[in-house]
């Protein structure tokens, strides 16, 4: 017998279903982690590649894998329009660039742990 035969009906076998209790709960529970960590400003909501990008990023913390405040800095350059705020300040493009790198090759390790520990 399924859980819960209305929303078992609904769902996409293999898919979670739209109102997904499980989903919605982690969507919070990360929300809140990445704000109390800095990673998130109060407003903002991690939703796409920057979700996925917060959601390391809280793991790496909290692992131990990544300081708090290396984290802070990846999640701000990662916000719409960092890029444009770094050359308002004077960063040049290729120091922006350099940057980045230098951030997915930090990142690029520590994301294979939590891939394996996923």
């Amino acid at each position: 017998m399924p859980w819960h035969p209305v929303l078992e009906a609904a769902a996409v076998p293999g898919e979670p279903a739209a109102d997904d209790p499980t989903k919605t709960i982690w969507r919070t529970v990360l929300r809140r982690q990445a704000t109390e960590a800095g990673l998130l400003r109060a407003d903002e909501v991690p939703d796409g590649a920057r979700g996925e990008l917060v959601e390391l990023l809280v793991w790496a913390v909290t692992a131990g894998l990544l300081d708090v405040g290396r984290a802070q800095v990846i999640a701000d350059e990662s916000r719409d329009g960092a890029r444009e705020n770094a050359e308002a300040a004077g960063v040049s493009a290729v120091t922006w660039r350099q940057r980045r790198s230098r951030t997915v090759r930090q990142l690029r390790p520590i994301a294979d742990q939590w891939t394996q520990a996923a």
